[in-house]
């Protein structure tokens, strides 16, 4: 049976200035709907110098990821003051969320009575924007409190090349959709175990597995294997999409990054952050015929 571990969740580092960045924006829809264009341009610069806040903060305080040993190292010594950093940006996510709900009903009700003829139109065109924006303000919002949100552990002995492998059944008719060969001839399960969440532990294979299924548009193969190094049972995830840029490959695991039109620059952060959580790590490599995320768990050590 898998234990309950209450330890919090760690939120991103640049996790702040994203808030900040969100509250900055609502205030300029707010300016825009009550007339106020000048106002609304000065808030819509604010919001690129909180971006630009998240960007150096990221640069200060987030863990390099050279090797697994540097990267377990960092974690464990900035868990504490993210913890608490993480447990505050959820509460100030979700004061958020309650401003962006009534600007959009309020929105919806100026819509309802809005007059008929060229001149409402224009308005409904106006007010459909503003709330399309509320909308996605939101989402962000929503998938940020997902992410910062302490979210207990429950542990127990599991072997992950079974999970991982449950997954791979859980994406393959994706994988054949686009055209992708499958190879898990190297997935071993007669590895030691190791202690995790075994939901969690699915949730980042998952997010791993999709981001390559997604790097390969043309089809591929994606290959899955496991072994023990150093004292830890890695998963190793390849895929044969294009090489990831070494100026991009030092920003996947950040919260928001995402090259992708339709990205929504979680899946890589949230997988990190549950292997660091179980004192792992994750860390890619990427070659111009082949890309991979090494996951790994120390064998049997309880977290």
């Amino acid at each position: 049976m898998c234990s309950r571990n209450d330890r919090a969740a760690k939120a991103g580092p640049s996790a702040i200035p994203v808030l900040l960045s969100v509250a900055v924006a609502t205030a300029g829809v707010m300016l825009y709907v009550a007339g106020r264009p000048n106002a609304f341009f000065t808030v819509l610069c604010g919001v690129v110098i909180a971006a630009s806040m998240a960007v150096i903060a990221n640069e200060i305080i987030r863990p390099r990821r050279k090797n697994p040993a540097d990267a377990i190292t960092q974690a464990m010594s900035a868990s504490a003051r993210l913890e608490e950093l993480g447990s505050t940006a959820a509460a100030v996510a979700h004061e958020i969320r309650n401003p962006l709900s009534a600007l959009d009903i309020h929105a919806q009700l100026l819509e309802e009575n809005l007059p008929k003829g060229d001149a409402g139109d224009k308005a409904r065109e106006h007010l459909n924007i503003i709330r399309s924006e509320t909308h996605r303000l939101n989402l962000i919002v929503e998938n940020f409190i997902r992410f910062a949100r302490p979210r207990p552990l429950h542990t127990c002995p599991v072997q992950m090349a079974q999970h991982l492998a449950h997954v791979m059944r859980l994406i393959e008719s994706e994988a054949g959709e686009r055209n992708i060969i499958i190879d898990h001839g190297d997935l071993r399960t007669d590895l030691p175990k190791v202690i995790a969440d075994p939901n969690q532990l699915e949730q980042a294979f998952l997010n791993v597995m999709i981001n390559a299924l997604q790097s390969m548009p043309d089809g591929g193969r994606l290959t899955l294997s496991s072994r023990v190094n150093a004292g830890y049972v890695e998963c190793i995830i390849s895929n044969t999409g294009p090489a990831i840029p070494q100026d991009v490959r030092d920003s996947i695991f950040d919260l928001y990054f995402t090259t992708k039109e339709s990205g929504s620059g979680l899946g890589l952060p949230i997988a990190q952050k549950i292997f660091g959580e179980h004192n792992g790590y994750i860390t890619v490599s990427s070659q111009p015929v082949q890309t991979s995320f090494f996951l790994g768990i120390p064998a049997g050590e309880a977290t």
